[in-house]
């Protein structure tokens, strides 16, 4: 079925999926940051001296040339916000373009249908429901679109933004990660 999809699909409609990926990847990007500053942010409210043993924390400390501890912590939670923000502005983006694309198939496979429909000969409409006819523009369309193809790009989409997180876990705590893997697995 998704070879079938696919085959439907002009080339300039193939070359959004690339897109896609490519939204979903950089989505991951930033969505990883995020998790990431968030762990830094509460090993810092949890400890404020982690800053002199980290050394990103160390670093940033040291050339945004801070006064004390307090301001850092200040910055960071700051920092934090804005990559939220970012994130979640970037995350409504992606949504907006991977609605859009489908959107704007599902126009195109419609009219590409009722071109169709409309080079038929008379007699094909002679012998043809008229409500089947519109069925198969308006709702088999739209169930194509809606229950297959949005359901194969969210599938990989959230593939990729999973398997980035689920990798800089593995990649911070590998011992806890595998377990609680584990764990959610088994449940």
């Amino acid at each position: 079925m998704l070879r079938k999809l696919y085959g439907m699909l002009r080339p300039r409609e193939r070359v959004r999926i690339p897109i896609l990926v490519a939204l979903a990847i950089v989505m991951a990007v930033i969505e990883v940051a995020g998790i990431g500053s968030i762990a830094w942010f509460a090993t810092l409210i949890a400890d404020p001296t982690v800053v002199e043993s980290n050394r990103w924390l160390n670093r940033a400390y040291a050339t945004l040339e801070f006064s004390d501890h307090r301001a850092f912590l200040i910055a960071v939670g700051t920092v934090l916000v804005g990559v939220v923000v970012v994130r979640n502005l970037f995350g409504m983006f992606c949504l907006w373009y991977r609605l859009r694309y489908l959107h704007w198939f599902r126009v195109r496979l419609a009219a590409r249908l009722l071109r169709g429909y409309m080079a038929r000969a008379y007699s094909f409409f002679l012998g043809a429901n008229s409500a089947h006819l519109s069925k198969n523009l308006l709702v088999d369309t739209n169930t194509l679109i809606n229950g297959y193809l949005y359901s194969w790009i969210t599938l990989v989409t959230d593939g990729v933004m999973s398997g980035a997180i689920i990798g800089f876990l593995i990649w911070q705590e590998p011992f806890v990660t595998l377990i609680a893997l584990s764990c959610f697995g088994l449940i």
